[in-house]
């Protein structure tokens, strides 16, 4: 492993040293849950299907069942969700803050009728998914540093959700692989 630290802030007069560089922490697949429901049916529960969907009549949820641990010392400053896409569509989806607690048996109506899974208001980030927008992977990837914040300093973690941007059309279904995918 090599890091290659920023010359000018390593340099910066009033560095302390021993200089700590913090390893990036990934969440493991063993403790995510991630499903997608939708309005078209409205009973139906998806956690262990390999694909998740977004578009006007879909919408998809993520989250981790356990945070990474920190050491005492770390705090938060970058956190990105990176979601390997399974059918392109040409959408704008945006992840959002899941406001109140969901398992792995949420439908739509469970969103709808029991306060459960509901999206925040404010979009934290969006992206474009189409061809040109993708990394050479066909990963898309998202900001969620807020809220990963949030989590880490108490907050509950209800996870995050992905639908599509208010204000924008969907014409066609954008799908993301979950962590039930071996790719």
């Amino acid at each position: 492993l090599t890091v290659t630290a920023d010359a000018d802030w390593m340099n910066a007069s009033g560095r302390a040293f021993p200089v700590t560089v913090d390893p990036a922490v990934n969440v493991p697949r063993s403790s995510v849950v991630d499903l997608d429901i939708s309005s078209s049916s409205p009973d139906r529960s998806s956690p262990s299907d390999i694909s998740m969907y977004v578009s006007s009549t879909w919408r998809s949820y993520w989250k981790t069942t356990s945070l990474p641990a920190l050491p005492e010392s770390a705090y938060v400053i970058n956190a990105t969700i990176s979601l390997k896409a399974a059918q392109m569509g040409n959408n704008y989806v945006g992840v959002y803050q899941i406001v109140d607690e969901w398992d792995s048996t949420l439908t739509w109506n469970k969103t709808v009728n029991n306060d459960q899974g509901t999206f925040s208001s404010l979009v934290m980030d969006y992206v474009c998914v189409k061809s040109e927008n993708a990394d050479a992977d066909d990963r898309f990837t998202w900001d969620i540093t807020r809220v990963a914040k949030f989590w880490y300093n108490g907050t509950a973690n209800h996870g995050i959700g992905f639908r599509i941007v208010d204000g924008t059309s969907s014409t066609v279904t954008s799908s993301f692989y979950t962590s039930e995918n071996t790719l």
